[in-house]
């Protein structure tokens, strides 16, 4: 009787945990097939591409330089995403699972899995001048930018890739255009 007590109480936290844990809303990432380096998607970009939802899911088609501008807000939380290699036709989808969340430690391990993978994944925002407050910034300030960046490759691909485009410099040489009133 005891037992069944306690195993109650502790089913009871965590359900009551699981609800306070915010969920992001499903994802879908397309990709070109064989596409290889890191991915960066800039969120609410008014003039970036419009929403695209299927089955309840948010639908991001990476183009092939590998930089998606969406009009999407970003969605936060604990959640399930899918990434695809997509073939000529949308009807041709490879499943790219996720690598460790961790860092990639340079060793003979990582180095030999050919397993293609995402890896690397980052969320951030590039701050925006506050208003009234001179030389001042925020990614909480109209204008500022937040983006998802990931990496799609082997473990060895990930360790000799050199970070060729940092986000701060994309948005630098291609801002986004402020629609904060």
């Amino acid at each position: 009787m005891r037992r069944a007590a306690s195993t109650s109480v502790i089913l009871y936290l965590v359900g009551a945990l699981a609800g306070c844990i915010e969920r992001a809303e499903p994802a879908t990432y397309l990709i070109p097939s064989g596409y290889v380096g890191e991915i960066h998607i800039i969120f609410g970009v008014p003039d970036g591409t419009p929403p695209e939802m299927q089955d309840g899911r948010r639908i991001y088609r990476i183009p092939p330089a590998g930089i998606l501008r969406t009009q999407f807000a970003p969605t936060y939380g604990w959640g399930k995403p899918l990434y695809f290699y997509v073939g000529p036709s949308d009807n041709e989808l490879v499943g790219i699972p996720w690598g460790p969340a961790g860092t990639i430690h340079e060793n003979r391990e990582n180095r030999s899995n050919p397993i293609v993978e995402v890896l690397g994944k980052v969320v951030g925002g590039v701050g925006a001048p506050v208003p009234g407050i001179p030389g001042s910034s925020s990614s909480e300030a109209p204008c500022a930018v937040k983006y998802f960046s990931f990496f799609v490759g082997t473990r060895a691909q990930f360790l000799d890739n050199e970070r060729h485009l940092e986000i701060t410099e994309y948005l630098n040489r291609n801002p986004v255009k402020c629609d904060a009133a």
